[in-house]
């Protein structure tokens, strides 16, 4: 380029010389009325030349400082930049190793040079919570939002704290923030669905999950939330059910047997509005439905104590002598049975049907507990001692405790959620108290 430009100023010196040897008479120019002024034409020929170099140059001038400033500029925005980021990145790694104290200085130092810097008011924010200053966090996540208020992570941030706050509808509005940035967001659903059931509002987790639903592609994940569906219907049932609205109720746990006939908790709790609603022939069809479709012990249990409440014995021991002529061998029933008999005081019958429960493989403590009780009612309290000492590690009542298949926490009531992992229709029988140890 800069040889195009020698080149050319060359040239126009060469055609200048050849103008001024042919173009030496002078040429009058009048400037005013009576004034005239007389110049070579030469002069009057480079005249307009020599202002429109000078314009040029002085374009050039001022391009040139630009150029110089905007560099400067551009330098020194790329330096704090780099302070900033090498801040930034010491901060994140005294998070990393415990030092929050530390973090918390580099991150503030940041504030001092940039102060709207989003995430190191966000990394703040983080640490104020984690110390259980909720409120300081919360002033932290907010000015981040302001500074960046389509920042998902922050939102997400700001979210947490009115949670941890007990804020529900705040938190709730955050995160209404980020569906409308982004509708389909799964971490967003499922947090107002979190905050719902916090509320017990039921219809509206419900409503969520139907949309979690259509949202989820992974097929795992996508059978896990199904399952969440049955057991959010189920606790809309349920919440019906303590609000004395029983033909919601019903209405409710018929929506879950709709979708899944296994259900246990779903015929439970329909039985149960139903004996509210003082119907117990139709309780009892429930029941009895729901053991012939599921097999389950803990429905035939329930029968068992609404039979004996309603002082029909027979009906629940032929349920019982039903169940074994088509599993001959099966232990549980076995127990239940010889445990049926001794509710009834009918001991001998209970003697004989525990006694001849096959132990080989499994050991049923509470059958101990039950043959030891046998032997002292009938005046043989040796014969108790070696009964109850079998049963002696396990320090229990004579009870059926129920665990969680999914992650192995026991109870001695039913129940139709875990309390400890969430999970809904988990709670099984555990007669020999270590099937659901994980």
């Amino acid at each position: 380029m800069n040889l195009l430009v020698l080149l050319f100023l060359i040239a126009m010196l060469a055609v200048t010389a050849i103008l001024t040897f042919f173009n030496i008479d002078p040429v009058s120019i009048t400037l005013w009325t009576d004034y005239k002024y007389e110049l070579p034409k030469i002069a009057l020929i480079l005249i307009p030349f020599a202002i429109g170099a000078v314009f040029v140059f002085f374009l050039y001038v001022v391009r040139d400082a630009k150029k110089y400033i905007n560099g400067w500029k551009e330098a020194r925005t790329r330096k704090k930049e780099s302070r900033i980021q090498d801040l930034y990145s010491k901060g994140a790694n005294a998070v990393l190793a415990g030092q929050s104290n530390d973090a918390r200085d580099y991150f503030k130092k940041i504030l001092s040079e940039a102060p709207g810097h989003p995430y190191a008011l966000m990394r703040l924010g983080n640490l104020a919570l984690n110390a259980d200053n909720i409120s300081e966090a919360i002033d932290y996540f907010k000015k981040a939002r302001d500074n960046d208020p389509k920042n998902l992570e922050i939102l997400f941030a700001l979210a947490g704290g009115f949670k941890a706050a007990g804020r529900v509808e705040e938190s709730m509005g955050v995160l209404d923030e980020i569906l409308r940035l982004d509708d389909g967001n799964l971490a967003a659903l499922t947090g107002k669905r979190s905050l719902y059931e916090q509320l017990d509002r039921w219809d509206e987790v419900n409503e969520i999950q139907q949309r979690v639903l259509k949202l989820q592609s992974d097929p795992k994940e996508k059978e896990i939330e199904q399952s969440n569906l049955f057991g959010y219907k189920y606790e809309l049932g349920r919440y019906y059910l303590e609000g004395g609205k029983f033909d919601k109720a019903i209405k409710a746990f018929r929506s879950v047997l709709k979708l899944e006939k296994n259900f246990v908790p779903a015929y439970l709790g329909e039985a149960e509005a139903l004996l509210r609603q003082e119907k117990a022939d139709k309780a009892v069809e429930v029941l009895e439905k729901g053991y012939e479709t599921t097999d389950s012990l803990t429905i035939l249990i329930r029968l068992e104590d609404l039979f004996l409440n309603l002082g029909n014995p027979n009906r629940i021991m032929a349920l019982y002598q039903k169940a074994l002529e088509g599993d001959p061998s099966n232990p549980k029933i076995q127990f239940f049975l010889g445990k049926l008999y001794y509710r009834l005081e009918m001991l001998d019958d209970a003697f004989d049907t525990l006694s001849r429960l096959d132990t080989v493989e499994e050991h049923y403590p509470d059958r101990n507990k039950l043959l030891g009780n046998i032997y002292l009612r009938r005046g043989n309290p040796e014969q108790a001692a070696e009964e109850f000492k079998k049963a002696m590690h396990l320090q229990r009542l004579v009870m059926v405790p129920y665990c969680c298949a999914e992650c192995g926490y026991q109870s001695n009531e039913w129940s139709g959620r875990c309390d400890k992992c969430g999970r809904w229709d988990t709670f099984t029988l555990d007669l020999t108290y270590k099937t659901c140890i994980i």
